[in-house]
Formats: C-alpha cells, sequence, structure tokens
C-alpha cells in the first residue's frame, strides 16, 4: 500500500481547533521544539514527539549555514478521527491529510485508518513547512517549499536521528515515466508556479497533483545530491537570496544562472539513471511490480 503524504497548507485559520474528550481522552506532551496534543493515546504522544523532535534536529542540520533564530514552540494537533480534523479545518482544507497555519503556528493532522508511519511522515512534511516559514521565511517558491517538505518527509528513522535523501522505488519510476514520455513538467513552468496555480491543480487535476509533488522532490534531491552535492551550495544561496528579499527571477538568476533548459537536462539524466533505495523496492515474491504510469505514487489530499 503507497504510503500516504500530507498537502501542504500554509493558510492563517480562521478557527480554532480544539481536542476535547470524546473518543479518546486528550494528551499533551511538551518537548524541546514542539507541543503535541491528541485524542489518540498516550503512547501516540509519546511517539510523536521523539518522532518530531528528531526530525526538527534533521531541519537543524541541513540548514546549519543559516542564523536560525529559536522561536516559540509551534503546537501539532493530532485528531483520532478525520471528521474531527475536518471540522476543525477551513472548508477547502477538508480532503487533506495535514495543514500548517503560519498565523497560529500550528500543524494538525489525524490517523483514521492510517498506520502510525503514515502520520508521523505527516508531521515530517508539516513540520519543515512550519520550520521554513519560521527560520528562512514562507514566501518560497512552491516547488521548493513542497520539494524540500517531501524530502523530509521520506527520510529514514535511523536509530536516534535519520537518513535523509531516501529514493522511494514508486515515486521515482513516476518521475522517470513522466521524463521518458515527455509529461514532466518544464522547469520553466514550475519554477515560477504560485501557490494558488498549484492548489488549483490539486483540486482539479489528479495527475498533476502526483506530478507536482514527485518531481518538486526530484529536484530537490538532485540538488542536493547530484555529483555528490555540487550543486547544494547552490541551492542553500537561492534560499539565502529568497530569506535576503531578492525577488524569485533575481534569486535564481544570482544562484543558478539564466539557461534553465541546461539545468533540466541535467536534471533529466541525473533521474534516469538514478536506482531507488533497496528497502523502497516490494519484495521480489509474487509481489507485483510498480507501475510505470504514475499509479503506484503516493495518495495525497486534493
Amino acid at each position: 500500500m503507497p504510503l500516504i503524504l500530507a498537502v501542504l497548507t500554509v493558510l492563517p485559520f480562521a478557527r480554532t481547533a480544539v481536542l476535547d474528550a470524546g473518543e479518546g481522552a486528550p494528551h499533551t506532551t511538551t518537548t524541546q521544539h514542539y507541543v503535541i496534543e491528541t485524542d489518540i493515546s498516550e503512547d501516540f504522544a509519546r511517539a510523536a514527539a521523539r518522532h518530531m523532535d528528531l526530525m526538527y534536529g534533521e531541519y537543524e542540520r541541513l540548514f546549519s549555514s543559516f542564523d536560525l533564530a529559536r522561536p516559540n514552540r509551534p503546537t501539532i494537533k493530532v485528531f483520532g478521527r478525520r471528521d474531527r480534523y475536518d471540522s476543525a479545518v477551513p472548508a477547502p482544507l477538508r480532503s487533506t491529510l495535514g495543514c500548517f497555519s503560519y498565523g497560529k503556528n500550528l500543524m494538525m493532522s489525524f490517523k483514521g485508518d492510517r498506520t502510525r508511519d503514515d502520520v508521523l511522515r505527516t508531521l515530517s512534511h508539516e513540520g519543515f513547512h512550519q520550520f521554513l516559514y519560521d527560520r528562512i521565511g514562507g514566501d518560497m517558491p512552491m516547488w521548493l517549499n513542497e520539494g524540500f517538505a517531501e524530502y523530509f518527509a521520506e527520510a529514514e528513522r535511523d536509530g536516534d536521528g535519520f537518513q535523509t535523501g531516501q529514493i522511494p522505488a514508486a515515486r521515482l519510476r513516476a518521475v522517470q515515466s513522466a521524463v521518458r514520455s515527455g509529461t514532466f513538467i518544464p522547469l520553466d513552468a514550475l519554477f515560477p508556479m504560485n501557490r494558488s496555480k498549484w492548489a488549483a491543480n490539486v483540486r482539479d487535476d489528479a495527475r498533476m497533483t502526483g506530478l507536482q509533488y514527485d518531481q518538486a522532490w526530484s529536484l530537490i534531491h538532485f540538488l542536493m545530491h547530484a555529483g555528490e552535492g555540487r550543486f547544494r551550495d547552490r541551492l542553500y544561496g537561492y534560499l539565502r537570496s529568497h530569506a535576503d528579499g531578492q525577488s524569485p527571477g533575481m534569486a535564481f538568476r544570482e544562484n543558478f544562472g539564466t539557461n534553465i533548459r541546461a539545468m533540466e537536462r541535467a536534471w533529466k539524466e541525473y533521474i534516469i539513471h538514478l536506482r531507488p533505495t533497496p528497502v523502497t523496492e516490494p519484495e521480489m515474491s509474487g509481489a507485483d511490480p510498480l507501475p510505470d504510469d504514475g499509479a503506484g505514487q503516493r495518495e495525497r489530499g486534493k
């Protein structure tokens, strides 16, 4: 079953989410970096707290070159039932799996029939949006914001930390299929895509939804890992230029140059030759092969 991840939402909520004693008693855990509130169980609250503090350390590790202030702890609310989540978020967000409100410094998700790992990966995704907003600035290009959020959501727990840079088989094959068939989103169309266009695609076009997230993830992976990280400093420079108030176009030109077609060719070459992390491959004993038409990609809210 494909892993389920969240859709980015960065909106000031008009209402306040409340956890009350219904399906389960509320549990609150305060950690070094977060306040976790859930009606699932005390055990889940502890697991989410541990996961998110470790993930926060991974955010900080990969952004150690930035001057990172320490904001107030954000709150994470995880509902046991989807209907409770839906009643707590604005109507347009009721089909999402998770969201972040910069106005309230609040992340929310739900468990429903999902596995614990599914929910924790959703929190890793939304946690990056919160981290980026507080530490660097929230007005970042959608491909970068969502690409990094998916990059961290794909990280695998490794003892007291995470291994980032994982390459999930289904996601990789979806991007490779798009590259081979010429149905990928041209970079000169993806890079300027704003929040309203991204959200419209999520709402109206299931194929484009998956492709946006998969391709954004693949671009971050390319810029972080291609050529043993030879583009990583340019990516961080791009982020820093945005944080310093440069326009998106100027920030891009300053750090990546003007030849987007050359960048696109290098990204496609990298993706076509990339191989999945072995643990993400399906078991060979009777497992159906993963499709190349995007059907095996992760489900997301729309």
